[in-house]
């Protein structure tokens, strides 16, 4: 009975540990993907434009860096929360 109280108090610690933590980290995520989904929209949006101005090459370009910095960031943190 002890044993069982003593654990459903390390889980409660934990948990008030982890939740705030993970409310964060989804919060900051978000916000990483943000520009990527702004792009997107903007291109959906001006496909006509792109296309008659021949630019769908830069659009590439920025989609293709904005993803990578977005996974650069996604690596960094998932390699933070090994250590």
């Amino acid at each position: 009975m002890v044993a069982a109280l003593l654990l459903a108090g390390l889980y409660k610690r934990a948990a008030s540990l982890y939740s705030p933590l993970s409310r964060d980290l989804r919060r900051l995520d978000s916000l990483n993907r943000s520009p990527l989904y702004a792009t997107f929209s903007e291109a959906i949006a001006g496909i006509q434009t792109i296309r008659a101005y021949g630019t769908s090459g830069a659009m590439m370009e920025k989609m293709t860096k904005i993803v990578s910095d977005m996974y650069l960031v996604t690596l960094i943190l998932l390699k933070r929360s090994v250590h």
